[in-house]
């Protein structure tokens, strides 16, 4: 019934539910806080060199504080983690159009794979998708 994060970093955790994508996380880099603070657009955001630049990530010599956030789940949700290597290359409009799609968790990533495939993969990417009972 609820589903509990953890989260630092620029990977993303999103929500498919009813017809609608959620992105439950912030990404931790330089250029989320520039678009919050509204000196960057989301599309000047997506093409700024910057967008990789962390300023809260895992490290063993550096603290970090993880947002903890506890959200509802309901049967039938979909949840996907993807890491910057998916979202940094497709699209947002193609891969929400991938994730919400009736087709099964497991042919949900491997679609994803391909468009990051297609698209030129220059970093590592990772996707999981998890339907919910």
């Amino acid at each position: 019934e609820r589903l509990v994060s953890a989260h630092v970093g620029d990977s993303r955790l999103y929500l498919v539910r009813g017809g609608s994508l959620t992105r439950l996380t912030r990404d931790h880099t330089v250029v989320q806080t520039l678009v919050e603070e509204g000196r960057l657009t989301a599309e000047e955001a997506r093409n700024d060199e910057r967008r990789v630049v962390l300023n809260r990530a895992v490290a063993a010599t550096a603290g970090y504080a993880p947002d903890l956030a506890v959200h509802a789940t309901e049967p039938g949700d979909r949840l996907v983690l993807t890491t910057d290597g998916v979202h940094g290359r497709v699209d947002p409009a193609a891969l929400a159009g991938l994730l919400l799609t009736e087709a099964s968790a497991d042919d949900v990533a491997g679609a994803v794979a391909d468009v990051v495939e297609a698209a030129g993969a220059d970093d590592n990417y990772a996707v999981l998708v998890v339907d919910l009972p």
